[in-house]
């Protein structure tokens, strides 16, 4: 039979390498035992060394650990592939080897099913996936499987260079299989290809062997204060700057002072009010409503009680439902205190079975200040602290006897910042509301337009959005 004489990078022919398995297995023996004594010498040199040992020893168990989980899912892998559908060995093993390497082994286990019905294998495609195989999952993994490896890749090796493969698998077979892939898979030519700028080309081993021409930097006709970025964000050109427009700026200018003296007439416009309600001159209610919820509020920090019946009214509502939600967290911070679901569904319905019976203490206490909360919302909803939705959404959100401790202080804050959101702007300031009584708000400088938040937070991420800040 004629002998095809593929070459190591070594000069040597595949056949010879082969040959010498076993002199390079007993020098490597030689070298093992070699680096034993060695370490054994230098034990006695300090802990420093045991230090870096262990370390190092940590990182290689998690090395081991990584390797040994993709062993175990590219085995199961090729056991539940039926051996027909190329597609679904490949979906199975590009996750674990990578795309190309998936599409090489994929392509060898195909060629590898030939040998069921007596056909030799390609060569150049099992050898190529054999290959890729090698580059991510190394010689343990070869060697594993190299008795289901060796039948059909031998019936190619046969056929094409007269050898037979080795029973045992060792490195130096796997050094062989990518020597034998280095001449059937690449270019005869290494150094002659023809590469666009900044094109790089790789072997299969995934060393570099050509790279073409750096890119020349490209040319860009930007208008003014236009910017160009590459694909991963980067500045790469930028327009000449743009020449200001002087009418432009005189009229933006003009507005911000319009705006300023607007604001510092709405100033003083506001505190000649605060003087004629402390003084007595003027009543709360017969001030503007565009600017009465600020006169109030500047009134009660100087000390003047401005409110009107209503308002007195309003704020003894709210002042009780502040009291009554304080009063609520405690019992509930009583009565529902399972920390998981399971064990919260049985203490609540422990808890209401005894209410039932007029044995549980607790759960009456919290029944009766559930059904006062909502007599108080309703009242606020009347006095239109609250809107008839919110009214509804507090008395929906009270927490469950049969829920944990987190979905309690979840549904408990909710129905706060329900509360407290509806109170903000509608009381005065004798009454203290938890997190504050000003609303946060934003004064649009254009339109005038006020917004109010419930946070910061959600403040911060309104400018954000609106591309203001």
């Amino acid at each position: 039979m004629t002998m095809i004489p593929w070459y190591s990078p070594r000069g040597e022919t595949i056949i010879e390498l082969i040959s010498r398995f076993g002199d390079i297995r007993a020098r490597g023996a030689r070298a093992k035992g070699a680096m034993w004594g060695n370490a054994v010498a230098r034990m006695g040199q300090g802990m420093g060394g045991l230090a870096e040992w262990g370390v190092s020893e940590l990182m290689r168990n998690d090395e081991e650990k990584k390797q040994l989980e993709a062993e175990q899912r590219l085995d199961a892998a090729f056991q539940s592939w039926d051996g027909k559908d190329p597609m679904k060995l490949y979906r199975a093993t590009a996750p674990i080897l990578g795309i190309e390497r998936g599409m090489k082994v994929t392509g060898a286990a195909m060629e590898m099913m030939k040998a069921s019905q007596g056909q030799a294998p390609d060569l150049k495609t099992a050898v190529g996936g054999l290959a890729a195989l090698h580059s991510r999952m190394g010689d343990s993994y070869l060697g594993k499987n190299w008795a289901g490896i060796r039948s059909p890749l031998s019936l190619a090796t046969k056929q094409s260079l007269g050898i037979d493969l080795p029973e045992e698998y060792t490195p130096e077979v796997g050094q062989a299989i990518l020597a034998l892939d280095a001449k059937l898979n690449q270019s005869k030519d290494e150094g002659g290809f023809t590469l666009g700028p900044d094109q790089v080309r790789f072997d299969a081993t995934g060393k570099q062997i050509a790279a073409g021409p750096p890119k020349p930097p490209e040319q860009f006709n930007l208008s003014p204060n236009q910017v160009r970025f590459d694909t991963t964000g980067k500045v790469i050109a930028t327009g000449p700057p743009k020449e200001p427009d002087p009418v432009a700026a005189a009229m933006a200018q003009a507005r911000l002072d319009a705006l300023k003296d607007k604001e510092t007439e709405r100033t003083s416009e506001i505190a000649a009010y605060v003087d004629a309600v402390g003084s007595g001159d003027y009543t709360i209610d017969k001030v503007p409503a565009t600017i009465q919820r600020q006169v109030m509020v500047e009134a009660e920090r100087r000390g003047f009680d401005v409110r009107t019946a209503k308002q007195k009214e309003i704020d003894a509502a709210a002042e009780q439902t502040i009291e009554n939600l304080s009063q609520l967290r405690e019992q509930a911070e009583r009565t529902m205190t399972a920390t998981t679901g399971p064990g919260a569904v049985l203490q609540g319905k422990a808890q209401r079975g005894l209410s039932y019976l007029g044995l549980a203490e607790e759960t009456q206490k919290w029944d009766k200040q559930t059904a006062k909360l909502s007599l108080l919302a309703r009242q606020l909803g009347e006095k239109g602290v609250l809107t008839d939705r919110d009214v509804d959404r507090v008395v929906n959100m009270l927490p469950k006897l049969t829920e944990k401790t987190e979905i309690r202080d979840k549904a408990l804050q909710d129905l706060e910042d329900v509360i407290f959101t509806g109170m903000r702007g509608r009381v005065s300031a004798r009454v203290k509301i938890p997190g504050g009584n000003q609303p946060l708000e934003w004064r649009h400088p254009k339109t005038g337009q006020v917004y109010r938040f419930k946070s910061a937070e959600q403040r911060d991420a309104f400018l954000t959005a609106a591309g203001i800040r």
